[in-house]
This record gives C-alpha cells, sequence and structure tokens, in this order.
C-alpha cells in the first residue's frame, strides 16, 4: 500500500508535502527527494527526515502539482485540513475564559471589567511615578473606551429583551 501524502502548505513558487507514515523511514525519504527533483518543473527539493516533509520549490509560471500527483510513490489521499486562523483560535480562547470568569464570578466579572480595573490600575501607577503624559493617557483612554463599549453592550442587550418575541 502507498503511503498517504499530504499537502500542508501552499505559496508562490513552493509547496510543502508530509508523509507521515514514513516519518522514521530516512531511506525511503531520500529515495522519494531524488524522485521529486526528476520531475519537470522542480528546482530544488528539500527533505526533513524529522517530520518527514518535503519543501519542493518550482517557477511561479509552473504548476508542478499534477506531475507530483502521478507519481506511482503515494496516494494523494487527503489535502491539507482546515485550520482556523490563528486570530480566529484567540478569539475563541479569549472568549473560553471570558466565560469561565463569568461563570466562577457568579456574573460579577468578565475580561472586560478585568481589563478596564488593570487598564485604570495601570494608569495610576504611571501618574505616581510622574509618568503622566503618553503612558497614563493612553491607559485612560484605553479603559474609557472599554467603558463606552461596556456601555453600549448593555444598552443592546437590555433593547434585545425589550422587543416581542416574533
Amino acid at each position: 500500500m502507498m503511503p498517504g501524502v499530504m499537502i500542508v502548505h501552499r505559496a508562490s513558487g513552493r509547496l510543502r508535502l508530509r508523509v507521515a507514515s514514513r516519518r522514521a523511514d530516512a531511506a525511503w525519504l531520500r529515495a522519494t527527494a531524488r524522485r521529486i527533483a526528476e520531475v519537470p518543473g522542480v528546482l530544488a527539493v528539500e527533505m526533513n527526515v524529522s517530520t518527514a516533509s518535503f519543501l519542493v520549490r518550482h517557477p511561479i509560471s509552473e504548476d508542478v502539482e499534477p506531475a507530483l500527483r502521478d507519481l506511482d510513490i503515494w496516494s494523494f489521499e487527503y489535502e491539507d485540513p482546515a485550520r482556523p486562523p490563528p486570530l480566529e483560535v484567540l478569539s475563541g480562547t479569549v472568549a473560553e475564559l471570558n466565560t469561565y470568569l463569568r461563570r466562577i464570578s457568579a456574573h460579577q466579572a468578565d475580561l472586560q471589567t478585568l481589563t478596564f480595573l488593570l487598564l485604570i490600575g495601570l494608569s495610576i501607577a504611571q501618574i505616581l511615578r510622574g509618568k503622566i503624559m503618553a503612558p497614563a493617557a493612553s491607559m485612560l483612554w484605553y479603559a474609557l473606551e472599554l467603558a463606552a463599549l461596556s456601555r453600549s453592550a448593555t444598552m443592546n442587550r437590555s433593547d434585545d429583551t425589550s422587543r416581542p418575541a416574533p
């Protein structure tokens, strides 16, 4: 049975392939790197034994993927898994933390409230140090922005609950 290969990254002039099932097979990886290098349009192949991956460099104008798919050394059984963007992952993590804080505080605190208090505290610390220009002003500005956002969100929530159900 041929090992499965996964495209883990595409960029202009580059293609990264991973054959996870051959991670410990250095001889197979070297032989495969030689086969990939023979594909028309491939400029260079870099092999990483520890990750069982190949970085295939090719001219931007050429698509070498079809020729790589036709090699009889592997099967393209699946494509790279859909990974959410890092900012989306971070946003989800922050939302989970916020939910946790609200739950353990009996809905008395959330990240927005804690951030507001932290920024006020840091502003006061900067003022006491005599640094009242940019850092203190910035932190106060951020705190006031959070307060305005919080007030706006509270008003939106009260508007939503006052509407009759359809």
